[in-house]
């Protein structure tokens, strides 16, 4: 297995590793309000006061982790055995759409069971 370096010509520098994680972050602030608001919540604040901090803090680190694992496996698969190079953007990108969609349709699904089981 070849390592970053010898696969772009470039190693990884501290300041794209920090802009990674801080856009991850605001990635992930980004989803759990757009989360909150699709679902109906008036205000997500209200809903997360009950929450331990430290619990949602371990909670974000983790889903930081996931994307990035997410972000790196579908960029080495795409690699492999002589594939297309795509930024590490696009990567993320995808992952954030595909991971959009998919909890949209949920909450979909979800609203429209609840209303017709009302009616």
């Amino acid at each position: 297995m070849t390592d970053t370096t010898e696969m772009t010509g470039r190693t990884p520098r501290l300041r794209h590793i920090v802009i990674g994680l801080a856009g991850a972050l605001v990635v992930g602030v980004a989803v759990v309000v757009a989360i909150g608001r699709v679902a109906g919540f008036t205000d997500v604040r209200h809903v997360l006061d009950g929450a331990d901090p430290a619990w949602l803090t371990c909670c974000l680190v983790g889903q930081v982790v996931v994307f990035a694992g997410y972000a790196g496996a579908l960029r080495r698969s795409i690699e492999f055995d002589g594939g297309v190079a795509i930024p590490i953007w696009a990567s993320l990108l995808f992952i954030v759409g595909t991971l959009a969609i998919t909890t949209v349709a949920s909450l979909w699904k979800s609203r429209r069971d609840a209303k017709a089981a009302v009616s």
